[in-house]
């Protein structure tokens, strides 16, 4: 069984550099206009909720069925989404957590030492159960693939 971890498309976030996190930022027109029909078909996608994610998936894998995941959405960045790191570089809080190397809690957000393991830990057995024998393929964000190692 192979698995593939994927990105979802270029959205203005990306663009300007800016905390998406839980926001449901949909993709750009370039981030659209980039993405062609994946060269593999698998029969299900999981995929995060957010439209960018779910954009995304409908356009690499047309035909498959796709099954949103709650927890393989980003991050909750708290009071840094929507903001970039130039509008940061004198805010106490964001000092603090990127000095922390990003481990801390964003303030109003989740901890980022807890995130890798946290909604990761009881998605576990679920995937286990379901990638029996079937082709499979999920859909996240970037930093999906360091979670499953």
């Amino acid at each position: 069984m192979k698995v593939y971890l994927l990105r979802h498309g270029q959205t203005e976030y990306n663009v300007d550099k800016r905390y998406q996190g839980t926001r449901d930022i949909p993709l750009s027109e370039k981030g659209r206009a980039a993405l062609r029909r994946a060269d593999i078909e698998p029969d299900t996608v999981y995929v995060s909720p957010l439209c960018r994610a779910v954009d995304t998936a409908r356009v690499l894998f047309p035909a498959a069925r796709l099954v949103p995941v709650h927890d393989l959405r980003e991050m909750c960045f708290g009071i840094f989404e929507g903001r970039n790191y130039v509008e940061m570089e004198r805010d106490p809080d964001y000092l603090a957590w990127v000095g922390d190397d990003c481990m801390g809690r964003c303030p109003g957000g989740e901890r980022g030492l807890n995130f890798p393991t946290g909604p990761a830990r009881p998605l576990r057995p679920w995937w286990t159960k379901r990638w029996r024998g079937a082709r499979k393929c999920s859909s996240s964000w970037r930093t999906a693939a360091p979670r499953w190692r």
